[in-house]
Parts: structure tokens; sequence; C-alpha cells
């Protein structure tokens, strides 16, 4: 009993992930992103680490791009209202507007 138990709370969990990218690329269909942004939109709902956020720094590390255009990347991202900031300076995060809440 345990296993269907586990079985399907992991199947749950599937289905939660597809709901949740489902319902982020409709509800932003209509904005344009650079292969960047989509590459780290994707990962954020792909992983758990929407629910943290993500640094300048690991997207730096992440799209294998400069700190400029990192920074670029985020801030239009959070111009589009697709991410959050949460923190300041060093600290800083960026978290997936309106997902998983």
């Amino acid at each position: 009993m345990q296993q269907i138990t586990s079985a399907a709370k992991t199947s749950m969990k599937r289905l939660d992930k597809i709901r949740l990218t489902t319902v982020f690329w409709d509800k932003n269909r209509d904005i344009i992103f650079n292969t960047r942004q989509t590459k780290l939109i994707s990962r954020l709902l792909e992983t758990d680490d929407f629910e943290q956020g993500i640094a300048r720094g690991k997207y730096k590390s992440f799209a294998h791009t400069t700190d400029i255009a990192a920074a670029r990347d985020l801030k239009d991202l959070v111009d589009k209202h697709v991410l959050m900031p949460v923190g300041e300076g060093c600290s800083r995060k960026y978290k997936l507007n309106g997902v998983g809440e």
C-alpha cells in the first residue's frame, strides 16, 4: 500500500509541474524572450529553483554569458513582470512571478 501511495504522490508532483509550466507559457505567450531567457525560464519551471530563485551569478554561469548580459536579461524579465527580485545587493535572487503561489 505504501508503494501505491508513494507512486501516486510522485505522479501528482509531476502533474503539478506540467500544470505550472502550461499555465506559465499560456499566460506569457505574447512575450518575446531571447534564447537565454527561455532556457532560464524552462530551468526554473522544470526544477525546484523557482521556489528559491536564482542569483545573477548563477544565471551568468548557467547561460554562459557576461555579467552585463545577465543583468540586462534579468532586468528585462523583471520589467516584463516574468521575474520578481527578492532581497537586496549580493543576496538578491529572482523568482518566477506568480508561479507556485
